[in-house]
């Protein structure tokens, strides 16, 4: 016969296991941005160049790099509450306002500062 109690120390389980899962994703897709920045760069090395040699670039890149950080930590502390309807939605504000903007200024930012040495601005 199945026991109320069995049945609430296996979903104390799952609960857990779900949790740790949620948390091993939050750092994966944390990581993202880093491993494309790293596979572009093995692909295309010359791509980076005018992102690392300009000041400009690379006080960006140190800005966008805290602001990833700051953006993993809290999805693994939304990871590590569980899952819940308004996980869904701290989920997606976070990949949103912290992850995105890594990886979208990683892709086109070198060429926008190509593009600004190429036609100053008088």
């Amino acid at each position: 016969m199945n026991n109320p109690k069995d049945n609430k120390v296996l979903n104390q389980s799952d609960s857990r296991s779900l949790s740790s899962m949620l948390v091993l994703v939050a750092l994966i897709v944390g990581a993202l941005p880093y491993i494309i920045f790293a596979f572009t760069f093995l692909c295309a090395p010359t791509y980076f160049l005018p992102f690392l040699n300009d000041p400009v670039g690379r006080l960006v890149l140190i800005g966008l790099a805290i602001w990833e950080l700051l953006g993993i930590v809290l999805l693994v502390k939304a990871a590590s509450q569980g899952f819940s309807p308004i996980f869904l939605a701290k989920w997606s504000t976070i990949l949103l306002v912290f992850i995105m903007p890594l990886i979208f200024a990683e892709m086109i930012g070198p060429a926008v500062i190509t593009i600004t040495h190429a036609f100053p601005i008088k």
